[in-house]
C-alpha cells in the first residue's frame, strides 16, 4: 500500500522501499494512461530533495465544430513533477496538458530567466487536421515552465519567452517555397536562449 494524503498544494505520495522512479510513476499512473517520455529523475532544481519529471499519455474522445457528428480518439498528454519535500514523500505538481496528439520531441533544463535556477523545457510538434490548417507539415513549440514554488499546484507557464519558439515546418496551400523550423532541438533552443542573453 502507498501513502496519499492532501496538502493545501496537491497530493504527497511516498516512495516504497526500492522503488524506482520509473517503478514509482507506472504505480501512480492515472487509469488507461501510459507513460509517453522517458521517466527524468534529476537534482537540477534546489528544492531540497529529487524531483521526477514524467508525461503520460490518455485516449480522448474527440470531434471537430465543423462535423460534430464524427467522433475521433486521439491520445492527451499532460505532465507531472513529482517533486521530493521529505525524504520519500513526493508533491505531484502539474506541468501542463497538452493538444490532442501532441508528440513529445524533447525534455530538457535551461536557463530562460534572470535567476540561476534552470527551467523546464518541452519541446513538442503537431500536425494539425486539414480542416483547420491549408497546409502540409507541423507546428513546433518549445513551453518553458518556471520551478514551482511549494505552494503552486502547478507550474508556472513563462508564456512570454516561450512565445519566440513556435514555428510551423512545411508548405502552405499556395506556397512553393516550404518553410523549414530552427527550434527543433534542445541544442536549438539553448543557443537562442543565450542569443537573448540567457546564460546557460
Amino acid at each position: 500500500m502507498f501513502l496519499l494524503s492532501k496538502t493545501s498544494a496537491g497530493q504527497l505520495v511516498n516512495l516504497l522501499n526500492n522503488e524506482t522512479a520509473v517503478e514509482f510513476v507506472k504505480r501512480v499512473k492515472p487509469d488507461s494512461s501510459e507513460i509517453a517520455h522517458p521517466v527524468i529523475e534529476t537534482s537540477t532544481w534546489n528544492v531540497g530533495g529529487k524531483t521526477i519529471i514524467v508525461f503520460y499519455s490518455k485516449p480522448f474522445n474527440y470531434s471537430y465544430e465543423a462535423t460534430p457528428s464524427d467522433t475521433f480518439v486521439g491520445q492527451q498528454v499532460f505532465g507531472y513533477a513529482f517533486i521530493e519535500r521529505k525524504p520519500g514523500f513526493y508533491q505531484k505538481i502539474l506541468i501542463d496538458t497538452f493538444n490532442i496528439d501532441t508528440k513529445l520531441e524533447s525534455v530538457f533544463f535551461a536557463n530562460a530567466d534572470s535567476d540561476k535556477d534552470k527551467e523546464i523545457c518541452v519541446l513538442t510538434s503537431n500536425t494539425p487536421p486539414p480542416m483547420y490548417c491549408k497546409c502540409d507539415g507541423a507546428y513546433y513549440s518549445t513551453k518553458i515552465y518556471d520551478k514551482p514554488d511549494s505552494s503552486a499546484g502547478r507550474l508556472q507557464y513563462m508564456s512570454k519567452v516561450s512565445s519566440g519558439f513556435v514555428e510551423f515546418e512545411g508548405l502552405a496551400r499556395g506556397d512553393t517555397q516550404e518553410k523549414k523550423a530552427t527550434f527543433k532541438t534542445a541544442q536549438a533552443v539553448k543557443k537562442q536562449l543565450s542569443r537573448l542573453g540567457y546564460k546557460q
